[in-house]
């Protein structure tokens, strides 16, 4: 059993691999190919990793064509994952069969075998993978989701080697897939649940739109960033450097873990997630970065100091889509706000380039440095998908109810360690084992 990964409950463990093709329902009727009359036929199959990322090509135009794309199910990421974590992840796609035997792939949904919170042993796909991934929505192509989503489905529930229920956290709810899900389900054919839902922050992009920031950011902090810039440059030599290329990718990768690692985030007495303090999460980290980049995918932005590193931004992008993946500043600079300085570097830069629409924040909430600079925001759910639809199953109804009780609790501890309860809690303990140590002491 692998449990290398877990996410929002649910634990990763490893089901059969190199599943075959399972075919849809036609979506149209049976009578030859009329391009005025007839939709081409969409079927869908489970491939696996070999076959997914032998779809390369496939994959790039597919996530040009999406109106919603998801770097983190790039084969790229996902091959990443394999190595780094051990996990088998199963790969649904729907292809639309035209005349002349040309297929086009319209949908790509990459998912991992799990297990429903608290330890129940019902097995679940999930998607996101970790706490590195920040979506769980499936790339479909633009006009294609009813059509694709339902035969993505079917091929999940019509295979009898992979679990019936998915967790899709993070779907973007706002756009045509979070539609085409509500339909499916007034149909009958899948059920879901909603388990939550929030916002986060989002850049929307008009090209040339150069007073972007003096609408998101008031005049006072624009005139706090102007100093803190005027002061930090006066320490030194202050310069924004981009690193584009594989091998320029993969050194400033290495320079922002030792950056992340060296700040709060490395600290695990203060709950810190920073990736070195997970061996397989800094691998897969590398992984990612590296094979973006050769597709020119990703780019880490500096700012240095006398060709130091103060704040870095790993920027990943799919289609017409940007992630703002990770950020990390040197916290010897704290007063001078590097990362504030970056970020508002940054987004006029994306904003002069106008090659994307939007760029994602990728934060759990709506909080963060970027939710100060880009005034607009991303609506995302998580939920439980039954893709057998019909009657209610017991299983599915169990997970539901493990699923709520595990956040439930998480929300109440959450509450708890931010209360002054819990500073009297930490108090009380120290006063506690300081008088065990004094009475051990006198008895020595």
């Amino acid at each position: 059993m692998d449990t290398s990964l877990d996410h929002a409950g649910w634990t990763a463990v490893s089901l059969v691999d190199n599943l075959g093709a399972v075919e849809s329902r036609p979506l149209s009727s049976d009578r030859p190919w009329d391009r005025r009359a007839v939709e081409p036929t969409v079927r869908a199959e489970v491939i696996d990793l070999v076959q997914y990322q032998a779809l390369a090509a496939e994959w790039s135009a597919l996530s040009h064509a999406a109106e919603e794309p998801n770097v983190f199910i790039d084969p790229v990421v996902v091959a990443a994952l394999a190595q780094a974590t051990g996990a088998r992840p199963h790969v649904v796609v729907a292809w639309a069969d035209g005349p002349a035997r040309v297929h086009r792939l319209i949908g790509a949904w990459a998912l991992i075998s799990a297990r429903a919170a608290l330890g129940l042993p019902i097995p679940i796909l999930a998607c996101p993978f970790n706490r590195l991934t920040f979506l769980g929505s499936p790339v479909i192509a633009a006009g294609q989701h009813a059509a694709a989503l339902k035969a993505m489905c079917a091929a999940i529930a019509d295979d009898p080697r992979l679990p019936k229920i998915v967790c899709a956290n993070d779907v973007n709810a706002e756009g045509p897939l979070f539609a085409a899900l509500a339909a499916l389900a007034q149909e009958g054919r899948l059920r879901h649940v909603l388990l939550g839902r929030k916002k986060r922050a989002k850049l929307v992009i008009a090209p040339g739109d150069t007073g972007y920031l003096a609408r998101s950011l008031s005049s006072s902090r624009r005139a706090e960033l102007r100093r803190h810039r005027r002061k930090l440059a006066g320490l030194g030599d202050l310069r924004h450097v981009i690193h584009r290329s594989p091998e320029a990718v993969a050194a400033a990768f290495d320079q922002f873990l030792e950056l992340e690692g060296r700040g709060w985030k490395g600290q695990r007495a203060n709950r810190g997630m920073a990736m070195t303090l997970d061996p397989r999460m800094a691998r897969f980290g590398r992984d990612l970065v590296r094979g973006l980049a050769e597709t020119g995918s990703a780019r880490i932005d500096t700012l240095t100091l006398d060709g130091r590193p103060v704040a870095m931004n790993i920027h990943l992008r799919s289609g017409i889509a940007g992630f703002g993946w990770k950020m990390a500043y040197d916290e010897t600079f704290r007063t001078f706000s590097p990362g504030a300085l970056l970020l508002e570097t940054l987004t006029n830069e994306l904003i002069d380039e106008g090659a994307l629409r939007f760029v994602d924040a990728c934060n759990r909430q709506e909080d963060g440095i970027a939710a100060l600079f880009w005034q607009d925001r991303l609506d995302v759910a998580d939920m439980a998908i039954d893709v057998r639809g019909g009657r209610r199953r017991r299983s599915f109804v169990l997970a539901v109810a493990a699923e709520r009780a595990k956040r439930s609790s998480t929300r109440r501890l959450k509450r708890i360690w931010a209360s002054p309860l819990r500073r009297q809690m930490s108090r009380w303990i120290s006063a506690r084992l300081s008088r065990r140590r004094k009475v051990e002491s006198d008895q020595g």
